[in-house]
């Protein structure tokens, strides 16, 4: 009957080789994104086999799993997330005992398991880069199918292409299980607890395999109380039974870890004694930690059922190791109150193998051309490793510092024009060491066409004599320092229209450069603001406005246009250049102002008398025209009347209060 399986113990080793359908690229990786991009820019493939030791296995027996991968070029990747699923029925594995404890799964995979579907997936958590990089990792689980029945095993990986499997059947012929005599010697805890035990070995005979996830070692035995007749054979006086367990000089012995059950009563606990005087109604456990053995005596037929005792005793215990690449002994034998052996029983131990992983970096640079002159010893690795943007990465590194990168210039001539071939070499913390070569041409100087700096002002006026620069094709030419980027007297480089090829190389084109300036700021000569009456007499200090040649000014303001004690501006006179521009010439403003009169009444005078202003105060000046003359007598005649009649008033009110 042939059934499918899933992963779990077994060695695969698949040979198939899978297309990633990729297109080749010449563009250098410079990030980890890049590399991404190798997915669907290069062409190649890789290599996937499965290997297991389905031929050799039995029921109770460790099945191995070993899946390999290659990388078969260093311009391909297996990408991240690609899976690998096996197919293996869970009535031919314990889906429980699958043991992922390879640190190469832990290291480069997910997993996932499906008891009911039958199925183990391995999922690539990482790129794996490199030509000829190997991961191989390895699963075990106990084997629990029925004698005489076949189990199939199948493998895809994600984009459903089947992997060939080595060894891709399992064969049940028989049952591994120790047969019962007197005693029966096994790993783990007890038939229903495995503990750290994976399965047994299919070579060498009585070996079981333990897992790496912990280096310890358990082991139990089972003594069958009825071989014999123990019930009567214990008399707690002149006759017992001894367990002797032997355990290997590098193993450590945790000694809380010994129990005794009784399996006939479903693995319930026997309590027993460490004193060698006890009455026997316990069983008496001693431990000789010099020579790396116990045992357990039985003086009475209490502990194992009396004298028509059919009870199966079974006795457990661990120990812990240091190395797990060897090969431990352990023993246990049951002897008479003289010492004579009734049975031995022996065991080998070992534990699961680790897989492995053989990853080689990959770097990625570019063909480059230099002209004649340009590269020699001195400065050609430090150049090429620049220019190139050699950039190297490896899958558990990730990108290695460039200054690992070793160049190798003994190729090229430096003196003479050719193309060379150039060997970039880098070794990872793995110590396996990459190469890919690329070229360096070196080609003899051809005069190029100029490079011209231009000087202008923000209408593209020339404002500077232009520069020259000259060279061969391919040189190199800064027009950014202050060679070129000049200070010109009376301008200001505009920062903000910089020319975009202030640097570049030399070409058989001719190139412009152009630095655009605007005007500098020059000190204007000053606006003076006057006030003045109309005789042209200074009734204010004048005020001054400064700035640079062109800026605006507004003497309309009441800053400038002020209003002056005892004067009205004269709005009739107002100046034409209130408002304007500085200039390189001095400029007026002239504000003129006319005289306030003033009449003052004094009504508490108690004389009488009414103080004026004096006559020449409020007539006309000489000189003005007789109609203003004729005026001021008129209003000098009324207040003289008004107050006339004001001091008449006063002296009347004198009298009544009298």
């Amino acid at each position: 009957m042939l059934k499918m399986m899933s992963l779990s113990a077994i060695l695969l080793q698949i040979v198939t080789t899978v297309s990633l359908g990729v297109a080749a690229s010449t563009t250098p990786i410079k990030t980890d994104s890049d590399l991404k991009l190798l997915q669907s820019q290069a062409n190649g493939n890789y290599t996937a086999s499965l290997e297991t030791n389905a031929n050799t296995v039995d029921t109770g027996s460790a099945l191995s799993l070993a899946l390999q991968l290659t990388n078969n070029s260093d311009t391909t990747i297996i990408p991240a997330g690609t899976s690998f699923v096996i197919s293996l029925s869970s009535e031919v594995i314990d889906y429980s005992t699958l043991n992922f404890s390879d640190p190469t799964i832990s290291n480069f995979f997910t997993y996932q398991t499906n008891a009911t579907e039958g199925t183990i997936t391995l999922t690539l958590k990482k790129d794996i880069v490199g030509s000829n990089s190997q991961i191989s990792p390895i699963i075990y689980a106990s084997v629990t199918g029925k004698a005489g029945e076949s189990y199939k095993i199948g493998v895809v990986d994600s984009d459903g292409t089947t992997v060939p499997i080595i060894n891709d059947t399992i064969a049940v012929t028989g049952d591994s299980s120790a047969s019962y005599g007197a005693i029966n010697s096994y790993w783990g805890v007890h038939e229903g607890l495995n503990g750290n035990f994976i399965g047994k070995a299919a070579s060498p005979s009585n070996t079981g395999v333990f897992s790496r996830a912990s280096n310890v070692i358990n082991i139990f035995g089972e003594f069958n109380t009825n071989y014999q007749k123990w019930g009567t054979f214990v008399d707690g006086t002149t006759h017992w039974v001894t367990l002797n367990f032997n355990y290997d000089s590098r193993e450590t012995l945790d000694p809380s870890s010994i129990v005794i059950y009784d399996k006939t009563t479903g693995y319930s606990s026997i309590e027993y004694t460490t004193n060698p005087s006890g009455d026997g109604s316990k069983p008496i456990v001693q431990i000789d930690s010099d020579n790396h053995q116990f045992t357990i005596t039985f003086k009475s037929s209490e502990p194992v059922g009396g004298d028509i005792s059919q009870d199966v005793i079974s006795v457990g215990y661990s120990a812990t190791v240091k190395d797990a690449t060897l090969t431990y002994d352990n023993s246990m034998a049951l002897s008479n109150e003289i010492g004579d052996s009734l049975q031995v029983f022996n065991l080998h131990s070992i534990f699961s193998k680790d897989g492995s992983s053989d990853v080689f970096p990959t770097i990625k640079a570019k063909d480059l051309s230099y002209t004649l002159g340009q590269l020699n010893l001195g400065n050609a690795t430090q150049t090429l490793l620049k220019d190139s943007g050699a950039l190297a990465l490896d899958t558990i590194d990730g990108t290695i510092d460039p200054s690992k990168i070793v160049i190798d210039v003994s190729q090229i001539d430096f003196d003479k024009p050719g193309t060379y071939n150039v060997l970039y070499k880098v070794t990872n913390s793995s110590g396996n060491t990459a190469g890919k070569t690329y070229t360096v041409t070196i080609v003899a100087p051809t005069v190029a066409s100029d490079v011209t700096v231009r000087y202008i002002d923000e209408a593209g006026n020339t404002i500077h004599a232009p520069q020259v620069i000259k060279g061969n094709i391919g040189d190199a030419y800064d027009a950014t320092t202050s060679a070129y980027k000049l200070q010109i007297s009376g301008y200001t480089l505009d920062t903000t229209k910089l020319p975009t090829n202030g640097k570049g190389s030399l070409t058989s084109d001719p190139q412009t450069v152009t630095y655009v300036y605007s005007k500098a700021p020059t000190v204007a000569s000053d606006v003076t603001v006057r006030y003045i009456d109309e005789a042209g007499n200074m009734i204010h200090a004048p005020q001054v406005i400064k700035g640079n040649i062109g800026d605006a000014y507004d003497a309309t303001t009441s800053a400038y246009k002020l209003q002056i004690s005892g004067y009205t501006l004269d709005t009739t006179k107002l100046p034409t250049n209130e408002k304007g521009s500085l200039t390189s010439d001095p400029q007026t403003v002239t504000y003129v102002y006319s005289k306030t009169l003033k009449v003052i009444v004094d009504i508490d005078n108690n004389d009488g008398i009414v103080p004026l202003e004096t006559k020449s105060s409020l007539l006309p000046v000489t000189g003005e025209n007789e109609k203003n003359s004729e005026i001021n007598v008129f209003f000098g005649v009324v207040l003289f009347v008004f107050v006339g009649c004001l001091t008449i008033l006063k002296v009347v009110l004198k009298v009544r209060k009298q």
